[in-house]
């Protein structure tokens, strides 16, 4: 069984040695894979296909296409929580603008994106919801040890970074996890709570599981305090 501080030695392990997973970091994955997976926290299709993307547009004077809107190849892309290509998506438009880090009242684009249906992923979302009190009470001690672990994952994957090489549990749990046949991982996002059901991040590992529909979402004036905006359609020329 995984005890909290093997999370603990898992994290200081990695970055020790910069990102480079041993035999006992494996050995802590592969345990936390079989925990993941069991029929409490079980895997399970994806439900919601509509989900966004932003990118800012800067001085742009014409939006992105929709090529431009999918992941960059990954000698383009900066550090991030999963190994470059993948899909970085929010199921809300709000979630998606804050996770593109735009300054006040900059300007963003948002695209929507189609994700299948058929797909299985690693829902710690989900997961991370549920109530402790009712899982032990449902589910024994078995219950409240599945709900401990979720949770430390979940926290891996939504704390914030300070620099770089803090990507390196997240990158080594999801590159495990893509090569032994999971398509993503959906998780809470640290940007923004709603009043109701927090906003949720996806990071899709193949590339193919999604495609963008609709890249012409315009934001205006977006408040970083209130998480007001303005949004129509954009043209070919964003001064008309």
């Amino acid at each position: 069984m995984i005890e909290l501080l093997d999370f603990d030695r898992f994290q200081f392990n990695l970055k020790k040695k910069n990102g480079l997973l041993d035999k006992e970091g494996m050995l802590f994955i592969r345990k936390l894979e079989e925990s993941l997976s069991i029929d409490l926290f079980k895997w399970t299709p994806l439900a919601e296909t509509k989900w966004y993307r932003a990118r800012k547009l800067k001085d742009r004077l014409s939006p992105f296409s929709s090529f431009e809107m999918e992941p960059p190849p990954p000698w383009f892309t900066q550090p991030s929580r999963i190994k470059s290509p993948c899909w970085f998506l929010a199921n809300k438009i709000e979630n998606a603008i804050l996770e593109s880090k735009p300054e006040e009242r900059e300007r963003v684009q948002v695209a929507e994106v189609t994700v299948a249906s058929s797909i299985n992923i690693i829902d710690l979302a989900g997961s991370s919801t549920l109530d402790l009190k009712r899982s032990k009470k449902r589910y024994g001690e078995i219950g409240e040890y599945h709900y401990m672990i979720v949770k430390e994952v979940q926290d891996l994957f939504c704390k914030g970074i300070d620099k770089p090489l803090d990507y390196a549990p997240t990158q080594a749990i999801g590159q495990y996890l893509k090569d032994k046949g999971y398509d993503g991982i959906r998780y809470i996002s640290s940007q923004f709570r709603g009043r109701n059901k927090s906003p949720m991040n996806l990071a899709l590992f193949h590339l193919k599981h999604a495609k963008v529909e609709n890249p012409n979402i315009c934001i205006n004036n977006f408040s970083q305090h209130n998480k007001s905006y303005d949004a129509y359609v954009m043209t070919k020329n964003l001064n008309e």
